[in-house]
């Protein structure tokens, strides 16, 4: 294994907690892959943790606690399948 990604998934919801690499990059290109899988299957929130350039080129952003809370409680209602 080049690198990866882990975390914790409910309903639509997946909190990423941590990438590691043994190989320079493969870390973004498993984040890469893993927001793709994670989209055909509906998940509706991915909480990266911490807005970086590279998690910004795709298409992360930062949000309030409010706007947090509110798309959390959608997103952990929706049924979605690993």
């Amino acid at each position: 294994m080049a690198g990866g990604i882990y975390g914790v998934a409910i309903g639509g919801f997946f909190a990423g907690e941590s990438m590691f690499h043994r190989v320079s990059n493969a870390s973004k290109v498993a984040l890469f892959h893993l927001l793709e899988h994670l989209r055909g299957r509906g998940f509706l929130f991915f909480d990266i943790q911490m807005l970086t350039p590279v998690t910004q080129q795709l298409a992360a952003s930062p949000s309030g606690a409010r706007k947090y809370l509110k798309r959390l409680a959608v997103a952990v209602e929706k049924g979605c399948s690993f």
